[in-house]
């Protein structure tokens, strides 16, 4: 009788009515199931109707946005506590209730960067304001941007500028 009625459901109005993609699939979706269900439906056809029904049902854009929207409130973490030397890969993944490996996965497959570089790119970021801007000495600036070693922030500096942070400073000036 379920069955039935999500049958119903998919090619009835209720759904016609709510414009969205997601929607229109299903409203295609369902009416090729019910063109496909004979006339002498039993529980077994129908059930089987059903498993193919969902199968070739694609809801990977669905899965897709959803992806986006935690990638999207990791990067806003990110930025927020960008200053926390304890921010890591295994503490935003707590908090968006995925395990750090899968969460690690996303976030390279949706944005093309991996995690730490992206933090990294964050801080580095803010740094270059941070001398621009103030008169700070260095270990304050490594300590504002999330860095507990001065000589390891100098290091990424370098690295990701080709510059050191000292230069930058007297350049931006």
């Amino acid at each position: 009788m379920q069955a039935f009625q999500m049958l119903g459901f998919l090619t009835g109005p209720a759904l016609a009515a709510i414009p969205s993609r997601l929607a229109e699939r299903l409203r295609q979706a369902g009416a090729e199931l019910n063109g496909r269900l004979p006339a002498a439906l039993t529980p077994s056809i129908l059930m089987q109707s059903i498993d193919t029904f969902l199968e070739t049902l694609d809801l990977s854009e669905s899965e897709e946005q959803s992806s986006r929207k935690v990638i999207w409130k990791v990067q806003q973490m990110i930025r927020a506590s960008y200053a926390d030397p304890e921010l890591n890969l295994e503490t935003l993944a707590q908090q968006v209730y995925l395990h750090p490996t899968y969460l690690s996965e996303l976030f390279k497959e949706t944005t093309g960067q991996k995690f730490i570089d992206y933090l990294t790119d964050v801080r580095m970021e803010e740094a270059r304001r941070i001398l621009r801007e103030t008169e700070l000495k260095m270990y304050e600036v490594a300590a504002a941007v999330g860095y507990t070693s001065p000589k390891y922030f100098s290091t990424l500096f370098r690295k990701h500028f080709q510059l050191t942070p000292m230069s930058y400073r007297e350049r931006a000036h």
